[in-house]
């Protein structure tokens, strides 16, 4: 009898810069995963000096904790299927994306598995989280990253 396999903790990783026109329908992607592992979400503002981090606000409250120079700010969401994903939300000042991106990894470093970056103006597929662990868990020692070709949406022609 095999033991069951048991799923990875991701951690998907979204650094924004004046994106608040993508950056809800972003974090609701990511939320709305089917992945039925343990999954959390953690979205960084890069000192953004439009409405973003008044939006990420509106998703994870208001309440922050200061740490150095972040801004931080945490909850637990329930989404309709009843499943729980965990959102931390990060104010730094300015330092470009790969900067927003290490300290989201820096922050969540200990307790995540694996990594899914999004980009703040992307969105995921419902599937995009339980595809990757799918492939990865194929042959741990000999996959180590796993990355998907995308679909382009113009706005601007739909």
């Amino acid at each position: 009898m095999t033991e069951p396999i048991e799923l990875p903790l991701v951690t998907v990783v979204i650094a924004n810069y004046n994106y608040g026109q993508y950056i809800e329908t972003a974090i609701g992607s990511a939320l709305n995963q089917n992945y039925p592992g343990p999954l959390q979400i953690c979205v960084v503002d890069d000192g953004s000096t439009d409405d973003s981090w008044e939006k990420i606000q509106n998703i994870v409250g208001t309440d922050t904790t200061k740490k150095d120079d972040l801004e931080i700010a945490e909850k637990v969401i329930v989404r309709p299927d009843d499943y729980e994903v965990r959102v931390i939300a990060i104010k730094r000042p300015n330092g470009g994306a790969s900067a927003a991106r290490n300290t989201a990894i820096n922050h969540t470093w200990e307790e995540t598995h694996a990594f899914a970056i999004l980009d703040a103006d992307d969105e995921y597929y419902p599937n995009k989280v339980s595809r990757m662990v799918q492939k990865l868990l194929e042959d741990p020692a000999k996959i180590g990253v796993v990355y998907a070709d995308y679909d382009i949406h113009d706005l601007s022609t739909g």
